[in-house]
């Protein structure tokens, strides 16, 4: 798990880590995101993903009771040979309430978020 605090600061750092909303897209599109957040749901995760790639700091958070989806999108992560993958700690709710940005109304598709990520 990664704190909020720690998340902020390296998001600010020379190099930040790749920040995962998980979520359905239902979900995406009617809550805010930390900014430049990748959008997937945990089939996209499961699935092969240039975004994902191995060798990337990763931080997954989402928005349901005791980050059980960012919890099991790091086990996938892991599971493959991922060694810098971890879960927020609090989610999207620790986040807001420590103070953190949200993008509020983000209007982007998963395939367009991946390309902007990944590029």
């Amino acid at each position: 798990m990664i704190g909020t605090a720690e998340l902020a600061a390296r998001l600010a750092g020379a190099a930040p880590p790749l920040v995962v909303d998980v979520g359905s897209r239902l979900a995406h599109q009617s809550r805010p995101h930390i900014p430049g957040a990748l959008l997937l749901d945990l089939d996209a995760i499961a699935g092969p993903s240039d975004a994902l790639a191995a060798d990337r700091s990763i931080v997954f958070y989402c928005a349901c009771p005791n980050e059980a989806s960012a919890k099991r999108a790091t086990q996938i992560l892991l599971a493959r040979g991922h060694r810098d993958v971890r879960a927020l700690a609090g989610g999207l709710d620790g986040w807001m309430a420590a103070g953190h940005p949200v993008e509020e109304g983000v209007g982007v598709s998963f395939a367009a978020a991946t390309d902007r990520r990944a590029a």
